[in-house]
């Protein structure tokens, strides 16, 4: 009688058992296929953002050869026009500041789009287009050969209008930039689109990553003043202002 008992109990306890397998069984099939299902989920999600960034970058490289010959001049003093064309003032504007031979032909031209700021607030820029790709190399050369340009007694400044990525990655260099300014011996510049070159006396140097650049620039040249890792130059200015030329 009490070993029936018992064998009933044994019986029920290894139905739960074999219940319990099956269970498990279940579970670590799902597991698996889960697993299977995740691993090719995540090579398909570094497959995509592989292309994403490609296009990006194919993006950003069209949005840059869209803007090849565009200029923008940032300090000019909202209302100075006075009343003329934008195209026209600043044609005479790049003739007189830059000393050019001929008045140069822009095919658009005016200020960034956003509300007219308050007499306390820096003006708006202007962003023009020139028709001629030699006249625009013609006025980039002439910025270049003058470390200050005026006008109307005010301190302006010229630069190419590149898109706003690149602008960014850019002034990611300005830190190293202050540390390579005035150096006796060293050169450096920046080449399209974020491409720090320095040349100095063991040789040449390329960098496209800031951090990089960085840790070369203070180990060969070390800094004997406080870098602030947010100053750049007008130039690299990470604020972007709308342009729809």
């Amino acid at each position: 009688m009490l070993e029936r008992k018992i064998d009933a109990k044994f019986d029920a306890v290894q139905l739960i058992i074999n219940g319990h397998r099956t269970t498990l069984e279940h579970l670590e099939q799902t597991a698996t296929a889960l697993s299977d299902a995740v691993t090719k989920l995540q090579a398909q999600v570094k497959s995509l953002s592989e292309q994403v960034s490609e296009i990006m970058e194919k993006c950003i490289d069209l949005e840059g050869r869209s803007k090849r010959q565009n200029i923008r001049i940032a300090g000019i003093r909202e209302g100075l026009e006075n009343g003329q064309g934008a195209r026209e003032f600043v044609a005479k504007l790049f003739m007189e500041v830059l000393e050019l031979d001929e008045l140069p032909i822009l095919d658009r031209t005016h200020r960034a789009l956003r509300s007219q700021p308050e007499d306390s607030d820096p003006p708006r820029q202007f962003i023009a287009r020139v028709h001629h790709g030699h006249t625009m190399e013609n006025i980039m050369r002439k910025v270049s050969s003058q470390r200050k340009l005026t006008f109307n007694f005010r301190s302006i400044h010229i630069f190419r209008d590149y898109p706003s990525a690149v602008v960014k990655r850019r002034a990611a260099f300005a830190r190293v930039r202050q540390i390579l300014r005035d150096k006796p011996g060293v050169k450096f510049g920046i080449l399209y689109p974020a491409k720090l070159r320095v040349t100095y006396s063991k040789g040449e140097k390329l960098f496209t990553d800031a951090n990089e650049a960085w840790k070369f620039a203070i180990e060969q040249f070390g800094t004997d003043k406080k870098i602030l890792s947010n100053n750049s130059e007008i130039n690299d200015c990470c604020f972007i202002e709308v342009s729809v030329i």
